[in-house]
Protein backbone atom coordinates (compact mmCIF):
# COMPACT_ATOMS: atom_id res chain seq x y z
CA UNK A 1 0.00 0.00 0.00
CA UNK A 2 1.25 3.36 -0.51
CA UNK A 3 2.77 5.35 2.41
CA UNK A 4 1.96 9.06 3.00
CA UNK A 5 5.46 11.34 3.43
CA UNK A 6 6.33 12.48 6.81
CA UNK A 7 7.33 16.05 7.52
CA UNK A 8 11.48 15.83 6.81
CA UNK A 9 10.44 14.31 3.56
CA UNK A 10 8.48 17.20 3.03
CA UNK A 11 10.94 20.22 3.84
CA UNK A 12 12.97 18.75 1.72
CA UNK A 13 11.31 18.92 -1.18
CA UNK A 14 10.37 22.02 -0.63
CA UNK A 15 13.90 23.78 -0.08
CA UNK A 16 15.00 21.75 -3.32
CA UNK A 17 12.34 23.36 -5.14
CA UNK A 18 13.16 26.78 -3.35
CA UNK A 19 16.48 26.69 -4.83
CA UNK A 20 15.23 26.08 -8.00
CA UNK A 21 13.34 29.39 -7.64
CA UNK A 22 16.40 31.56 -6.99
CA UNK A 23 18.80 30.89 -9.49
CA UNK A 24 16.75 31.02 -12.73
CA UNK A 25 17.60 33.95 -15.05
CA UNK A 26 14.65 36.03 -16.06
CA UNK A 27 13.35 35.85 -19.71
CA UNK A 28 14.74 38.48 -21.69
CA UNK A 29 11.83 38.43 -24.31
CA UNK A 30 9.57 40.26 -21.54
CA UNK A 31 8.57 43.24 -23.20
CA UNK A 32 8.69 45.82 -20.20
CA UNK A 33 11.96 44.81 -19.15
CA UNK A 34 14.06 45.57 -22.55
CA UNK A 35 12.33 48.74 -23.14
CA UNK A 36 13.55 49.93 -19.24
CA UNK A 37 17.13 48.77 -20.63
CA UNK A 38 17.06 51.26 -24.02
CA UNK A 39 15.20 53.71 -21.72
CA UNK A 40 18.54 54.25 -19.63
CA UNK A 41 20.68 54.09 -22.30
CA UNK A 42 18.96 57.04 -24.10
CA UNK A 43 18.87 58.78 -20.76
CA UNK A 44 22.78 58.32 -20.23
CA UNK A 45 23.13 59.91 -24.20
CA UNK A 46 21.13 63.06 -23.24
CA UNK A 47 23.09 63.45 -20.26
CA UNK A 48 25.98 63.39 -22.26
CA UNK A 49 24.89 66.03 -25.26
CA UNK A 50 23.78 68.53 -22.48
CA UNK A 51 27.13 67.81 -20.76
CA UNK A 52 29.11 68.48 -23.94
CA UNK A 53 26.53 71.54 -25.13
CA UNK A 54 26.93 73.25 -21.40
CA UNK A 55 30.56 73.53 -22.10
CA UNK A 56 30.57 75.07 -25.56
CA UNK A 57 28.08 77.23 -24.82
CA UNK A 58 29.36 78.55 -21.49
CA UNK A 59 33.03 78.48 -22.88
CA UNK A 60 31.46 80.69 -25.91
CA UNK A 61 29.49 82.61 -24.11
CA UNK A 62 32.49 83.23 -21.22
CA UNK A 63 34.64 84.79 -24.02
CA UNK A 64 32.10 86.76 -26.09
CA UNK A 65 31.21 88.38 -22.34
CA UNK A 66 35.02 88.97 -21.62
CA UNK A 67 35.98 90.27 -25.17
CA UNK A 68 32.76 92.65 -24.76
CA UNK A 69 33.91 94.28 -21.72
CA UNK A 70 37.48 94.54 -23.19
CA UNK A 71 35.57 96.54 -26.37
CA UNK A 72 33.53 98.64 -23.45
CA UNK A 73 36.82 99.55 -21.85
CA UNK A 74 38.49 100.51 -25.23
CA UNK A 75 35.83 103.04 -25.82
CA UNK A 76 36.54 104.68 -22.75
CA UNK A 77 40.08 105.56 -24.07
CA UNK A 78 39.53 109.06 -24.88
CA UNK A 79 36.07 109.71 -22.64
CA UNK A 80 36.81 112.16 -19.66
CA UNK A 81 33.92 112.35 -18.09
CA UNK A 82 35.12 110.74 -14.70
CA UNK A 83 31.83 111.15 -12.73
CA UNK A 84 29.65 109.12 -14.90
CA UNK A 85 32.04 106.39 -15.88
CA UNK A 86 31.87 104.18 -13.04
CA UNK A 87 27.77 104.15 -13.59
CA UNK A 88 27.91 104.30 -17.66
CA UNK A 89 29.99 100.75 -16.99
CA UNK A 90 28.14 99.60 -14.81
CA UNK A 91 24.97 99.93 -17.72
CA UNK A 92 26.65 98.74 -20.18
CA UNK A 93 27.73 95.62 -18.34
CA UNK A 94 24.06 95.15 -17.50
CA UNK A 95 23.34 95.29 -21.18
CA UNK A 96 26.28 93.12 -22.06
CA UNK A 97 25.03 90.35 -19.66
CA UNK A 98 21.12 90.49 -21.20
CA UNK A 99 22.05 90.59 -24.45
CA UNK A 100 24.37 87.36 -23.93
CA UNK A 101 22.08 85.13 -21.73
CA UNK A 102 19.46 85.75 -24.09
CA UNK A 103 21.37 83.60 -27.17
CA UNK A 104 22.45 80.74 -25.10
CA UNK A 105 21.22 78.16 -23.54
CA UNK A 106 21.90 76.33 -20.14
CA UNK A 107 21.77 74.22 -17.63
CA UNK A 108 20.98 75.15 -14.60
CA UNK A 109 24.53 73.54 -13.33
CA UNK A 110 26.48 76.08 -16.38
CA UNK A 111 23.82 78.78 -15.27
CA UNK A 112 25.70 78.66 -11.60
CA UNK A 113 29.20 78.32 -13.57
CA UNK A 114 28.00 81.50 -15.56
CA UNK A 115 27.30 83.45 -13.21
CA UNK A 116 30.68 82.92 -11.32
CA UNK A 117 32.47 83.91 -14.39
CA UNK A 118 30.29 87.29 -15.14
CA UNK A 119 30.70 88.26 -11.42
CA UNK A 120 34.63 87.23 -11.80
CA UNK A 121 35.32 88.92 -15.09
CA UNK A 122 33.01 92.21 -13.98
CA UNK A 123 34.61 92.84 -10.81
CA UNK A 124 38.16 92.83 -13.02
CA UNK A 125 36.66 95.05 -15.39
CA UNK A 126 35.33 97.93 -12.82
CA UNK A 127 38.34 97.57 -11.14
CA UNK A 128 40.52 98.89 -14.19
CA UNK A 129 37.44 101.32 -15.14
CA UNK A 130 37.40 102.78 -11.74
CA UNK A 131 41.41 103.18 -11.88
CA UNK A 132 40.95 104.96 -14.87
CA UNK A 133 37.86 106.99 -13.87
CA UNK A 134 40.36 107.41 -10.74
CA UNK A 135 43.12 108.67 -12.56
CA UNK A 136 41.15 111.35 -14.45
CA UNK A 137 39.25 112.63 -11.62
CA UNK A 138 42.91 113.35 -10.08
CA UNK A 139 44.58 114.34 -12.48
CA UNK A 140 41.66 117.20 -13.25
CA UNK A 141 41.60 118.12 -9.72
CA UNK A 142 45.32 118.53 -10.14
CA UNK A 143 45.54 120.88 -12.74
CA UNK A 144 42.50 122.99 -10.78
CA UNK A 145 44.77 122.99 -7.55
CA UNK A 146 47.84 124.44 -9.89
CA UNK A 147 45.62 127.11 -11.46
CA UNK A 148 43.73 128.15 -7.92
CA UNK A 149 47.15 128.45 -6.63
CA UNK A 150 48.57 130.84 -9.45
CA UNK A 151 45.36 132.92 -8.73
CA UNK A 152 45.65 132.79 -5.29
CA UNK A 153 49.61 133.71 -5.35
CA UNK A 154 48.30 136.82 -8.13
CA UNK A 155 46.03 137.87 -6.21
CA UNK A 156 48.14 138.13 -2.90
CA UNK A 157 50.88 139.82 -4.37
CA UNK A 158 49.43 142.80 -5.42
CA UNK A 159 47.37 142.89 -1.75
CA UNK A 160 48.82 145.76 -0.11
CA UNK A 161 47.42 145.21 3.35
CA UNK A 162 49.55 142.49 5.16
CA UNK A 163 46.30 140.67 7.33
CA UNK A 164 44.95 140.05 3.70
CA UNK A 165 47.95 139.03 2.21
CA UNK A 166 48.56 136.26 5.58
CA UNK A 167 44.69 135.23 4.86
CA UNK A 168 45.71 134.67 1.13
CA UNK A 169 48.67 132.57 1.73
CA UNK A 170 46.11 130.53 4.66
CA UNK A 171 43.57 129.88 1.85
CA UNK A 172 46.61 128.06 -0.27
CA UNK A 173 47.16 126.33 2.72
CA UNK A 174 43.49 124.84 3.12
CA UNK A 175 43.31 124.20 -0.54
CA UNK A 176 46.61 121.68 -0.39
CA UNK A 177 45.45 120.25 2.73
CA UNK A 178 41.99 119.31 1.18
CA UNK A 179 43.91 118.27 -1.83
CA UNK A 180 45.40 115.86 0.13
CA UNK A 181 42.85 114.93 2.24
CA UNK A 182 41.28 113.74 -0.84
CA UNK A 183 43.88 111.71 -2.03
CA UNK A 184 44.83 113.71 -5.53
CA UNK A 185 48.36 114.95 -3.48
CA UNK A 186 50.15 112.59 -1.39
CA UNK A 187 51.72 113.81 1.34
CA UNK A 188 55.09 114.05 -0.09
CA UNK A 189 53.53 116.29 -2.67
CA UNK A 190 51.64 117.89 -0.51
CA UNK A 191 54.83 119.23 1.28
CA UNK A 192 56.41 119.94 -1.56
CA UNK A 193 53.52 121.94 -2.99
CA UNK A 194 53.10 123.25 0.45
CA UNK A 195 56.59 124.37 0.76
CA UNK A 196 56.89 126.25 -2.99
CA UNK A 197 53.71 128.03 -2.32
CA UNK A 198 54.66 130.01 0.50
CA UNK A 199 58.26 130.78 -0.36
CA UNK A 200 56.98 131.48 -4.19
CA UNK A 201 53.92 134.08 -3.26
CA UNK A 202 56.26 135.59 -0.65
CA UNK A 203 59.39 135.56 -3.08
CA UNK A 204 57.29 137.05 -5.85
CA UNK A 205 55.59 139.36 -3.08
CA UNK A 206 58.95 140.46 -2.07
CA UNK A 207 60.43 141.29 -6.15
CA UNK A 208 57.80 143.92 -6.60
CA UNK A 209 58.45 145.69 -3.92
CA UNK A 210 60.38 149.10 -5.07
CA UNK A 211 63.93 149.14 -3.61
CA UNK A 212 63.52 151.25 -0.77
CA UNK A 213 60.71 149.83 0.29
CA UNK A 214 62.37 145.89 0.70
CA UNK A 215 64.45 146.44 3.44
CA UNK A 216 61.33 147.05 5.35
CA UNK A 217 59.87 144.24 4.41
CA UNK A 218 62.47 142.01 5.68
CA UNK A 219 60.35 142.54 8.96
CA UNK A 220 57.16 141.16 8.20
CA UNK A 221 55.82 138.23 9.19
CA UNK A 222 54.87 137.13 5.84
CA UNK A 223 58.42 137.60 4.89
CA UNK A 224 59.70 135.10 7.55
CA UNK A 225 57.56 132.28 5.90
CA UNK A 226 61.01 132.04 3.57
CA UNK A 227 64.31 129.82 4.28
CA UNK A 228 66.39 131.35 6.44
CA UNK A 229 68.76 131.13 4.01
CA UNK A 230 67.06 132.79 1.30
CA UNK A 231 65.96 135.55 4.02
CA UNK A 232 69.38 136.57 4.07
CA UNK A 233 69.67 136.37 0.38
CA UNK A 234 67.10 139.04 0.07
CA UNK A 235 68.12 141.08 2.61
CA UNK A 236 71.41 141.36 1.05
CA UNK A 237 69.68 141.87 -2.19
CA UNK A 238 67.30 144.45 -0.34
CA UNK A 239 70.45 146.65 0.95
CA UNK A 240 72.24 146.87 -2.25
CA UNK A 241 68.91 148.03 -4.23
CA UNK A 242 68.26 149.98 -1.15
CA UNK A 243 71.78 152.03 -2.00
CA UNK A 244 71.57 151.90 -5.66
CA UNK A 245 68.42 153.72 -5.13
CA UNK A 246 69.25 156.66 -2.98
CA UNK A 247 72.37 156.87 -4.86
CA UNK A 248 70.65 157.45 -7.96
CA UNK A 249 68.23 159.63 -6.23
CA UNK A 250 71.07 161.57 -4.81
CA UNK A 251 72.69 162.17 -8.06
CA UNK A 252 69.43 163.02 -9.83
CA UNK A 253 68.95 166.20 -7.04
CA UNK A 254 72.35 166.86 -8.27
CA UNK A 255 71.80 167.45 -11.67
CA UNK A 256 68.47 169.27 -11.73
CA UNK A 257 70.43 171.59 -9.57
CA UNK A 258 72.88 172.09 -12.30
CA UNK A 259 76.38 170.94 -10.68
CA UNK A 260 79.23 170.31 -12.70
CA UNK A 261 80.99 166.69 -12.26
CA UNK A 262 83.62 168.62 -10.83
CA UNK A 263 81.28 169.83 -8.19
CA UNK A 264 79.40 166.20 -7.52
CA UNK A 265 82.74 164.77 -6.55
CA UNK A 266 83.51 167.11 -4.30
CA UNK A 267 80.11 166.65 -2.52
CA UNK A 268 80.85 162.94 -2.50
CA UNK A 269 83.36 163.33 -0.81
CA UNK A 270 81.36 164.70 2.47
CA UNK A 271 79.76 161.70 2.40
CA UNK A 272 79.90 159.47 6.08
CA UNK A 273 78.31 156.13 4.93
CA UNK A 274 81.29 154.55 3.28
CA UNK A 275 79.06 151.93 1.49
CA UNK A 276 76.77 155.04 -0.01
CA UNK A 277 80.00 157.16 -0.98
CA UNK A 278 81.56 153.81 -3.26
CA UNK A 279 77.87 153.79 -4.85
CA UNK A 280 77.29 156.78 -5.59
CA UNK A 281 80.84 157.53 -7.07
CA UNK A 282 80.52 153.82 -8.79
CA UNK A 283 77.09 155.63 -10.45
CA UNK A 284 78.36 159.10 -11.16
CA UNK A 285 81.60 156.84 -12.85
CA UNK A 286 79.40 155.00 -15.24
CA UNK A 287 77.12 158.05 -16.07
CA UNK A 288 80.00 159.99 -16.99
CA UNK A 289 81.46 156.94 -19.19
CA UNK A 290 78.10 156.23 -20.54
CA UNK A 291 77.81 159.88 -21.65
CA UNK A 292 81.49 160.30 -23.11
CA UNK A 293 80.75 157.46 -25.42
CA UNK A 294 77.14 158.56 -26.52
CA UNK A 295 79.15 161.88 -27.44
CA UNK A 296 81.89 160.16 -29.06
CA UNK A 297 79.45 158.19 -31.11
CA UNK A 298 77.27 161.32 -31.97
CA UNK A 299 80.94 162.89 -32.84
CA UNK A 300 81.71 160.36 -35.00
CA UNK A 301 78.66 160.24 -36.77
CA UNK A 302 78.39 163.94 -37.57
CA UNK A 303 81.92 163.59 -39.45
CA UNK A 304 81.32 160.28 -41.20
CA UNK A 305 78.20 162.19 -42.56
CA UNK A 306 79.58 165.70 -43.89
CA UNK A 307 83.64 164.63 -44.20
CA UNK A 308 83.35 163.26 -47.48
CA UNK A 309 81.25 165.58 -48.86
CA UNK A 310 83.21 168.64 -47.99
CA UNK A 311 86.40 167.48 -48.75
CA UNK A 312 84.95 166.28 -52.57
CA UNK A 313 82.99 169.79 -52.57
CA UNK A 314 79.76 167.95 -52.74
CA UNK A 315 78.89 170.50 -49.50
CA UNK A 316 79.91 173.46 -48.26
CA UNK A 317 79.92 174.23 -44.26
CA UNK A 318 77.36 177.01 -44.29
CA UNK A 319 75.16 174.66 -46.60
CA UNK A 320 75.43 172.01 -43.69
CA UNK A 321 74.43 175.15 -40.81
CA UNK A 322 71.66 176.08 -43.09
CA UNK A 323 69.90 172.64 -43.00
CA UNK A 324 67.85 171.79 -41.03
CA UNK A 325 69.25 169.86 -37.63
CA UNK A 326 72.95 170.94 -39.12
CA UNK A 327 73.91 173.64 -36.88
CA UNK A 328 72.53 171.51 -33.94
CA UNK A 329 74.74 168.20 -35.17
CA UNK A 330 77.65 170.92 -35.51
CA UNK A 331 77.81 171.87 -32.57
CA UNK A 332 78.69 168.19 -31.26
CA UNK A 333 81.91 168.42 -32.36
CA UNK A 334 85.04 169.16 -30.61
CA UNK A 335 87.15 172.24 -31.96
CA UNK A 336 89.67 170.02 -33.47
CA UNK A 337 86.55 167.99 -34.95
CA UNK A 338 85.24 171.38 -36.46
CA UNK A 339 88.73 172.86 -37.92
CA UNK A 340 88.76 169.26 -39.74
CA UNK A 341 85.89 169.88 -41.52
CA UNK A 342 87.17 173.39 -42.17
CA UNK A 343 90.33 172.06 -43.19
CA UNK A 344 88.85 169.18 -45.98
CA UNK A 345 86.11 172.11 -47.10
CA UNK A 346 89.51 174.03 -47.93
CA UNK A 347 91.27 171.06 -48.98
CA UNK A 348 94.15 171.57 -46.43
CA UNK A 349 95.98 168.92 -45.09
CA UNK A 350 94.83 167.84 -41.46
CA UNK A 351 95.53 164.47 -41.53
CA UNK A 352 97.73 162.97 -38.63
CA UNK A 353 101.22 162.49 -39.97
CA UNK A 354 100.99 158.38 -39.34
CA UNK A 355 98.12 155.73 -39.10
CA UNK A 356 97.46 153.82 -36.81
CA UNK A 357 98.53 150.34 -36.70
CA UNK A 358 96.18 148.76 -35.48
CA UNK A 359 92.91 150.18 -37.69
CA UNK A 360 95.03 149.37 -40.74
CA UNK A 361 95.17 145.66 -39.63
CA UNK A 362 91.69 145.67 -39.19
CA UNK A 363 91.33 147.14 -43.05
CA UNK A 364 93.78 145.09 -44.21
CA UNK A 365 91.96 141.69 -42.45
CA UNK A 366 88.32 142.67 -43.70
CA UNK A 367 89.20 143.42 -47.46
CA UNK A 368 91.26 140.43 -47.97
CA UNK A 369 89.22 138.00 -45.69
CA UNK A 370 87.12 136.30 -49.32
CA UNK A 371 84.02 136.82 -47.76
CA UNK A 372 81.33 138.34 -49.38
CA UNK A 373 80.59 141.43 -48.05
CA UNK A 374 84.86 141.83 -47.19
CA UNK A 375 84.28 145.61 -49.14
CA UNK A 376 81.12 146.47 -47.14
CA UNK A 377 82.90 145.46 -43.86
CA UNK A 378 86.29 146.79 -44.61
CA UNK A 379 83.83 150.45 -45.46
CA UNK A 380 82.55 150.31 -42.03
CA UNK A 381 86.01 150.03 -40.66
CA UNK A 382 87.29 152.98 -42.62
CA UNK A 383 84.33 154.76 -41.75
CA UNK A 384 84.59 154.58 -38.41
CA UNK A 385 88.21 155.19 -38.23
CA UNK A 386 89.30 158.00 -40.70
CA UNK A 387 89.90 160.33 -38.58
CA UNK A 388 93.18 157.66 -37.64
CA UNK A 389 94.45 156.91 -40.99
CA UNK A 390 97.12 159.55 -42.63
CA UNK A 391 96.31 161.52 -46.18
CA UNK A 392 97.92 158.50 -47.91
CA UNK A 393 96.00 155.86 -46.21
CA UNK A 394 93.12 157.71 -45.90
CA UNK A 395 93.28 158.07 -50.02
CA UNK A 396 93.69 153.92 -50.44
CA UNK A 397 91.17 152.84 -48.53
CA UNK A 398 88.43 155.23 -49.68
CA UNK A 399 89.34 154.05 -52.47
CA UNK A 400 89.86 150.80 -51.71
CA UNK A 401 86.51 149.98 -49.69
CA UNK A 402 84.20 151.85 -52.53
CA UNK A 403 84.97 149.88 -55.32
CA UNK A 404 87.25 152.94 -57.35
Amino acid sequence: MARIPDASQIQLQISSGAQSVSTARPSTRDPFIAFGAVAGEVAEALEKKREIDDKYNLKRAAIEYKNGLYKLEDEYKEDDDYATLRERHDKAVGDLRERIESGVRLSKQAQMEWELITAEESGRSMSRVGERAWSLERDYHRGELSRQLTEIRERAVALDDPAEFLGMVADAETLLQAAEDKGYVTQEQYQALLTETREGIATAKFDTLEPENKLAATQTEWFRMLPLATQAKLKREAEREGLASLAQTTLNAYKARGLSDGEIDRRLDEVDDPRLQRELRSQHEDQIRRRNLLESQQQEDVMEEYFLDLKEDRITLDQILASPGGRAKLRLLSPTQYAQLEAAEKGDSQYPSSSDPTVIDALNQALYSGAPDAREQARKIFDANRMKLNESAFNFYSAATSGK
